[in-house]
C-alpha cells in the first residue's frame, strides 16, 4: 500500500453504496466486507499522510434506480468526511438496466445539490449525473495507455461496449511501438463516435477543450 500512495497521482475506491445494506446488495457480498474496505481506505490515508505524498484519495458512489435519494447522498458525503478523503464522487450508471431516465437524472442532480448544501461540502463533492452538454471529438486519448489484466491495450479507459473498436495490441505478445500510434491507432482515434463517449461521461471532456484551445493558440509546450 505504501508504494501505491507514494507513486500514484490518485486512488479512487468504488464503494457504490455508503450504507452497509446498499453496499452488500450492490456488491453481492456481506456488510462486514464494507467495513474491511473502509479500514483499508483509512490505512491508505494514514500511509499517504505519513509519507508526505500528494496522492489524492477519493471514494465513488453510484446513482441508479436502487442507489438514489437524498439519504444516499448525505450518507456518502458523511462517510467521506469521516474518512478524511480528498473527494467524494457520485456518478450515474450507464448502459445498465438500473440506469435512470433523463428526467430522473435531472431530479437526482437537484437532490444531490441539496445534500451538498445541507452538509456544507461543495469543495468535497464531484458529480456526473446529468448527461454532458458538450462532447468533443477526442484528441487526448493518445497521451495515455490503458492496459487490461490480459495485457490488451486500448485507446482510452472508456472502451466499454466497444472493445473491438478501441483495442490495439497486447504488451505481453506484441512490441509496443508496433501498434501505439501506428496507422491503425490513428484510424481508430479518428473513428471515435462522440455519441458513444457521451454515454460514459468521459472525464476528459473538459480537458479536451483546454487542449484544443492550446493547439489553436500554439501553446502546447506543456505537453
Amino acid at each position: 500500500m505504501r508504494q501505491v500512495v507514494e507513486e500514484a497521482a490518485y486512488v479512487r475506491v468504488s464503494l457504490e453504496g455508503a450504507m452497509p445494506l446498499d453496499y452488500a446488495t450492490y456488491k453481492g457480498t456481506t456488510r462486514k466486507q464494507q467495513q474491511k474496505v473502509i479500514e483499508n481506505i483509512q490505512a491508505a490515508i494514514q500511509e499517504r499522510n505519513d509519507t508526505g505524498s500528494t496522492c489524492e484519495i477519493s471514494i465513488k458512489f453510484s446513482v441508479s434506480q436502487s442507489l438514489r435519494g437524498i439519504d444516499h447522498y448525505v450518507a456518502g458525503i458523511q462517510l467521506g468526511k469521516q474518512l478524511g478523503v480528498d473527494g467524494v464522487q457520485f456518478k450515474a450508471l450507464r448502459h445498465e438496466p438500473e440506469e435512470l431516465m433523463f428526467a430522473e437524472k435531472m431530479a437526482e442532480q437537484e437532490l444531490l445539490k441539496k445534500a451538498i448544501y445541507e452538509t456544507d461540502s461543495s469543495d468535497l463533492v464531484r458529480y456526473w449525473i446529468k448527461p454532458a452538454d458538450h462532447v468533443p471529438q477526442c484528441v487526448l486519448n493518445p497521451l495515455h495507455v490503458v492496459v487490461d489484466h490480459n495485457g490488451h491495450c486500448y485507446i482510452c479507459c472508456y472502451y466499454y461496449y466497444r472493445g473491438d473498436e478501441h483495442k490495439l495490441g497486447n504488451i505481453l505478445s506484441d512490441d509496443f511501438d508496433s501498434f501505439w500510434y501506428g496507422k491503425e491507432h490513428q484510424g481508430k482515434v479518428k473513428a471515435i463516435d462522440p455519441e458513444k463517449c457521451r454515454l460514459v461521461d468521459c472525464k476528459f471532456f473538459s480537458h479536451d477543450d483546454v487542449a484544443k484551445w492550446a493547439f489553436d493558440k500554439n501553446r502546447t509546450c506543456w505537453l
